[in-house]
């Protein structure tokens, strides 16, 4: 059974997700450090087993907000310093952080469209969540949220964590609903109603 503190944990993430992405975007762009996104909800994965096993006294927003940034910080330095130390071979001549410029400049050429993609992603990924909510119970829903908010929860530790029965048809029915109710050109039309034709 999910305990009061994991359990209160998701429903922050849940609220939280977008925002705190963005704000540790912008963190990772101003101290120039690669953004990873699989890092990220990694993170967000591994605080929630984490509270699950231990607890966590702190389980206010501001509790939650500081945990996940002092992981995430944590978990993205490392993974730098994996990359540094897989280019820093006898055969590279140079600084390794030659090689992050020579790739930062190559990619914020691009930044606005990687922005505007971003912006498409997250905005149709709350718009189909919220279609969940509107025509299933809870329960669907809550199992379907962890399912694709948290990209390496499989059936199985799904299961276990929630106690919930019949998780696999749970989420299948959510899916087949959302394929046969829900388009592409709809999702579309809402985003340029919001935030204009900005995608072309």
């Amino acid at each position: 059974m999910v305990s009061d503190a994991t359990n209160k944990y998701l429903q922050w993430l849940e609220r939280n997700y977008e925002g705190q992405k963005k704000k540790l975007q912008s963190y990772c762009l101003s101290s120039g450090i690669t953004w990873d996104e699989d890092v990220y909800s990694d993170t967000a994965l591994k605080i929630y087993e984490k509270i699950d096993k231990k607890g966590m006294i702190d389980t206010s927003d501001k509790g939650f907000e500081n945990y996940l940034f002092k992981a995430f910080k944590t978990n993205i330095l490392r993974e730098r310093q994996y990359a540094r130390n897989a280019l820093n071979d006898d055969n590279y001549d140079g600084e390794v952080e030659q090689i992050y410029d020579d790739w930062y400049n190559r990619e914020n050429d691009a930044e606005i469209e990687k922005l505007k993609k971003d912006l498409w992603i997250d905005y149709s990924t709350l718009y189909l969540l919220h279609k969940v909510e509107e025509h299933f119970d809870d329960e669907h829903c809550y199992v379907f949220r962890m399912k694709y908010l948290m990209p390496k929860m499989t059936y199985k530790k799904l299961g276990k964590k929630t106690e919930i029965k019949n998780i696999r048809q749970k989420v299948a029915d959510v899916k087949h609903w959302l394929q046969d109710n829900v388009s592409k050109e709809e999702i579309k039309k809402a985003f340029i109603n919001k935030y204009g034709n900005i995608l072309n």
